[in-house]
């Protein structure tokens, strides 16, 4: 007499269900790796996507110092240092000791800077259309949900 119920053991199908979430997991990463890196082409000046965060926390940051900009994007000081130098030497910010703190550095966008950062801005949204209108707004909401739960779930692993 069939039941309906699967004859598989609840322990294997979790097992097989888990390996099968943590491979799509895994090609999802390794695909939003693969599109970042796409992305820094597309945009004449070659601002990653690492870059591109920061010089929005850099305008968004009036003073910005070393260790705020780091919170902001979620790094450590010392590579949003190294950053910043390479976006020094792009031409993109100024670095200047801060008034308040003998030890402080503040951080400005230089004209080149806001110039590839309106530029990486304009590729960005493009792209996130495409992803928008490519789902079904029954995926969209679904989607909304679930990045929300592993935003807050991300943070207690």
């Amino acid at each position: 007499m069939a039941t309906g119920l699967s004859r598989t053991p609840k322990r294997a199908r979790t097992d097989a269900d888990q390996t099968e979430f943590w491979s799509a997991w895994d090609e999802f990463s390794a695909a939003w790796r693969a599109a970042r890196g796409r992305a820094a082409q597309e945009t004449p000046d070659g601002l990653t996507h690492s870059q591109f965060r920061l010089l929005c926390a850099v305008a968004e940051s009036p003073d910005g110092r070393c260790g705020q900009l780091a919170e902001q994007i979620g790094v450590a000081a010392p590579t949003v240092t190294r950053m910043l130098s390479g976006l020094e030497a792009a031409g993109f910010v100024t670095r200047a000791p801060s008034a308040e703190d003998r030890r402080g550095v503040c951080v400005h966008l230089t004209a080149a800077g806001r110039e590839a950062l309106r530029a990486k801005e304009e590729v960005v949204a493009r792209k996130r259309q495409t992803l928008y209108d490519w789902l079904s707004p029954v995926e969209r909401r679904q989607a909304t949900e679930l990045f929300r739960r592993l935003a807050d779930e991300l943070d207690v692993l």
